[in-house]
């Protein structure tokens, strides 16, 4: 091409060999992958508080808004003369499910039903008082009820009413909610955590997913625990049962930790809708930290006998209030939420990343099919230039 009153002069222009591998082809950039737009990202990060105030005010009030008894573990030790006429009493003022009762043959057998956790309460029938037995430390409302059903009783008898409380709440804690108290922050501790890390780093490893939830075990119920040794006494606590107390806990947190990795793992940033869903409108309102179980509608206790948020606090009740009783069966419910999490959250991880390296694997392969058609074209085509004459 030549341009009047130019200088004659030649450029050329070539793609240098060893930069065949840069080339863009027709299907190397996918048009589909295109970054989150901002405003669906504010809508996003909005909506989140949103769910979790109708989500945790619905299953909160569904849950513990009438608290009544539904198959509430009573026992009962009275004469034979007196067991027909107790059993009519409380079927005709309760209901046929509200209690269900356990005949004792000794009012030691009704205590240690008590202090073993396998009743709520217990209604011992003597020959000249009535005596009932709760446990505070099971529940306020559970030991309000007890003393109620024992007032009733003896009323009905004409006796006088002594009450024994077999698992008194700690100093500073009359109502014995200072364990749902730590119950909640572990709960929230790990969980944000996880979801923290979602939002500054969504394509986290599964290893800094499975760290940071282990930093959230060790650290958030020490918190926890420290902070309430300052409103509540611990000293007459045995440094043994801190230590296990301790340990259940962060056993939990981890738990819940590794489930909030798990449902970033399968849904991405909605992991974070799922985790408020399942870890706190559910978890909290089922785990009998606010109210008993036997207290709160059939759902509820049906999630409470199987769930992770029950398994954690009703271990660690056992071990702050019981001595230990029933502490093994809540630990294996809540070891099996651990272990299958876990392992959940490793299978789903190396899925998406086989996944991933396929379609990694079939893209350069689609790239290198097309470089020999482009090495062609650029040794067929002339070089790019222009000569003026």
């Amino acid at each position: 091409m030549t341009r009047p009153g130019s200088a004659e002069r030649s450029t050329t222009v070539s793609i240098p060999e060893n930069h065949y591998d840069i080339v863009v082809t027709p299907n190397s950039i996918r048009d589909s992958a295109k970054p989150m737009p901002l405003v669906a990202r504010i809508i996003t990060v909005a909506a989140l508080p949103l769910f979790f105030v109708v989500a945790f005010v619905l299953c909160y009030v569904s849950a513990l808004h009438a608290p009544a008894p539904h198959n509430f573990p009573l026992a009962i030790s009275a004469s034979t003369a007196q067991t027909a006429e107790l059993e009519t009493a409380f079927t005709e003022r309760a209901g046929k499910d509200a209690f269900a009762l356990t005949w004792m043959s000794s009012p030691g057998e009704a205590r240690a039903a008590v202090a073993g956790r396998e009743a709520l309460g217990a209604i011992i029938v003597e020959h000249d008082r009535v005596n009932t037995i709760i446990a505070s430390s099971g529940g306020v409302s559970a030991a309000s009820l007890v003393k109620g059903v024992g007032v009733q009783v003896a009323e009905s008898l004409d006796l006088p009413i002594k009450v024994t409380d077999v698992a008194v709440p700690r100093p500073g804690d009359p109502t014995g909610t200072g364990l749902f108290f730590l119950f909640v922050v572990c709960t929230v501790g790990a969980y944000l955590s996880i979801t923290a890390l979602s939002q500054v780093h969504p394509r986290a490893r599964t290893r800094t997913q499975i760290v940071l939830a282990a930093a959230a075990a060790v650290l958030a119920p020490l918190i926890g625990i420290g902070i309430e040794s300052i409103f509540i006494d611990s000293t007459a606590t045995e440094l043994s049962t801190l230590a296990a107390l301790y340990a259940v806990a962060a056993l939990y947190t981890f738990t819940v930790g590794i489930l909030s990795s798990l449902f970033v793992k399968l849904l991405g940033q909605a992991g974070a809708f799922a985790g408020v869903l399942v870890l706190l409108a559910i978890n909290l309102p089922s785990s009998g930290g606010a109210s008993p179980a036997a207290m709160v509608p059939g759902f509820w206790q049906g999630v409470h006998d199987v769930w992770v948020g029950a398994g954690g606090l009703e271990a660690m009740r056992s071990i702050l209030a019981f001595d230990g009783a029933q502490v093994g069966r809540w630990i294996v419910q809540l070891a099996i939420w651990t272990i299958v999490s876990l392992v959940l959250l490793i299978v789903v991880s190396a899925a998406k990343r086989r996944r991933a390296d396929r379609a990694r694997r079939a893209a350069d392969a689609a790239v290198n099919s097309e470089l020999p058609e482009a090495q062609d074209s650029a040794a067929a085509t002339p070089a790019l230039g222009v000569q003026a004459r």
